[in-house]
């Protein structure tokens, strides 16, 4: 308040200079005149009391008219003209001849030190000096396109100046100088001129926002706590999301379902799968309005509801929840703080064993515990509805096409059932939850618990392959042997071959059978060198046919090499 104080009193100073110069010109300019105002003010005042000086004689007149014309046609148009000239090029961004004139009144006051605070409202934060809050007069809010202020107007104590001041406040609002009194009032994107005693409510950002809280720590039905970050978008600037209401089966309040329907090339539409996504109390304000509907066959018995968007800002601003402090919780906080004890309420009903087991369509069920929060709370916020019924039937069926003539669809409906966000005018675009983190030792008991199967399975698929493995070694085994046994019964049916030939013979087939990689990879190292031994005592001048094969690696050729 000094600091106010002192720049009032120096700009009054400032004020009283300025005049003061301005006199003095004027008086060094049109001395001869201002003899002859003080000469007829002179006269005037004796006049009263019967001394006539003849002081109003035309010479006087004319002295009276030269100054009137300069004080009022020249200075004061003067003035006026350049507060205009200001005010259309830089004092605010006008945008209308009403604004203009505003602007001019209110750079009037500034001039004078009766301004109220100048206020900039941008992304829904209020952008303004300290010092501001100390002025008392008509004030000015910049509003951008993103935003929207709530303005009320405190009633004034009765003073015995009371009925000058409303007398005043009459004039300017004929004037156009003062907008008529409205309290609460909301205003969106331009110039917002206030009255003396308005007051800024709240201020909203109409884009969406997104809030999040970390830490969250819930408990499952087992009791196990969990922690997680939970967030939220929503807005109170944009229109609510509109379902397609159908019934499913027979006219009643329980088979009410959301439905998809979409619109073919040809004209048709084409209906979906069916959903339950509405909870009870939905359901029953739908219920009477969908029977009314299949009683008229009329798409116009249920008239559009009109969305009221100051209504929503209002609400937004004005029926701010408190917390257990008794402070007054912010409007932009309040979704992620319902979206959290929603999530609490979930888990509290859900095993967490279960959230990451299979459902009937293969997902894990963590997936629907995220759905079930999502329309829970898309349910709690601002929601349009159309219900859309068959002619003579009522109810839809799945996947069908119905022609446009055979489909009575109705206006857009507002949900007006009392919620905690729907009741303030916010709507829940998306919400959620992320990764559920248990505590450790928890945790590697449940990682324990959930590897243990998949050990098992393994193990089971391992001594299974095994087993095949060992059945393909017995059979190629059994293979070799009968192929042997076959070569031995022909070799020993010759008849004429001495037993030094016939031995010979056996040895050949034996070589031929361990050439076989099939059959070399079950005989032993020693083997293979002992019928290399055999070979060369028994056939010194002949190259072993094994010789390349079982070879060591080092005494193989290079590659390209001859062998």
């Amino acid at each position: 308040m000094p600091r106010r104080q002192t720049k009032v009193s120096r700009r009054s100073s400032y004020l009283r200079l300025i005049f003061i110069t301005v006199a003095a010109i004027f008086i060094l300019a049109f001395p001869r005149q201002m003899l002859h105002l003080v000469w007829m003010l002179l006269g005037g005042f004796l006049l009263f009391f019967g001394i006539d000086i003849n002081a109003f004689n035309p010479e006087t007149v004319r002295s009276l008219g030269t100054i009137s014309f300069n004080c009022f046609l020249g200075f004061g148009l003067m003035f006026f003209l350049w507060i205009g000239l200001v005010s259309t090029s830089s004092v605010l961004p006008v945008s209308s001849v009403k604004e203009w004139y505003r602007t001019c009144f209110h750079l009037f006051l500034y001039i004078l030190g009766k301004h109220g605070r100048v206020i900039f409202v941008k992304d829904g934060r209020l952008v303004f000096s300290a010092e501001s809050l100390s002025y008392l007069g008509p004030g000015v809010i910049m509003v951008d396109y993103n935003s929207a202020v709530v303005l009320e107007e405190l009633i004034s104590p009765p003073t015995v100046l009371s009925p000058i001041k409303k007398a005043v406040l009459c004039l300017l609002v004929l004037l156009g100088l003062s907008d008529a009194r409205e309290t609460p009032r909301v205003r969106r994107s331009g110039l917002v001129f206030t009255r003396r005693r308005e007051r800024i409510l709240g201020v909203v950002d109409l884009r969406p926002q997104f809030a999040v809280q970390p830490g969250v720590k819930a408990y499952s039905r087992e009791g196990i706590e969990l922690s997680t970050a939970v967030f939220a978008r929503f807005s109170v600037g944009q229109p609510p999301e509109t379902l397609l209401v159908a019934f499913q089966g027979h006219p009643a309040a329980r088979n009410l379902r959301v439905i998809c329907l979409k619109k073919l090339e040809n004209g048709r539409y084409k209906t979906g799968a069916f959903s339950d996504e509405l909870d009870e109390p939905d359901q029953r304000e739908i219920y009477p309005l969908a029977l009314t509907l299949i009683r008229t066959q009329d798409p116009q018995v249920l008239p559009e509801t009109p969305l009221n968007q100051d209504e929503r800002i209002f609400a937004a601003v004005g029926c701010q929840a408190l917390n257990s402090d008794r402070d007054v919780v912010p409007w932009q906080d309040l979704p992620v703080k319902v979206a959290v004890d929603t999530f609490r309420e979930i888990l509290s009903q859900t095993c967490y064993d279960r959230l990451y087991q299979p459902n009937d369509q293969q997902r894990i069920q963590l997936f629907d515990v995220k759905n079930q929060m999502r329309l829970r709370m898309r349910n709690a916020g601002m929601l349009a509805y159309q219900i859309v019924i068959s002619k003579g039937k009522g109810s839809l069926e799945e996947n069908r096409e119905y022609s446009e003539n055979e489909l009575v669809i109705s206006q857009v409906q507002l949900l007006t059932n009392s919620k905690v966000l729907r009741d303030r005018g916010i709507s829940v675009l998306a919400s959620g939850f992320g990764d559920l983190i248990p505590p450790a030792p928890v945790y590697q008991q449940r990682l324990q618990s959930w590897r243990a199967p998949w050990q098992r399975d393994t193990e089971i698929i391992r001594a299974n392959h095994d087993l095949e493995a060992m059945r393909i070694r017995s059979q190629a085994r059994s293979q070799a042997q009968a192929k042997l046994n076959g070569a031995f019964r022909r070799i020993l049916n010759l008849k004429n071959l001495s037993e030094e030939a016939m031995a010979l013979r056996i040895f050949q087939s034996l070589e031929s059978l361990a050439a076989d990689p099939k059959t070399r990879s079950f005989l032993p190292a020693d083997t293979i060198s002992l019928m290399q031994n055999v070979h060369a005592w028994l056939l010194p001048g002949e190259s072993p046919p094994l010789q390349v094969r079982i070879s060591p690696p080092q005494n193989r050729p290079a590659e390209g090499g001859e062998q």
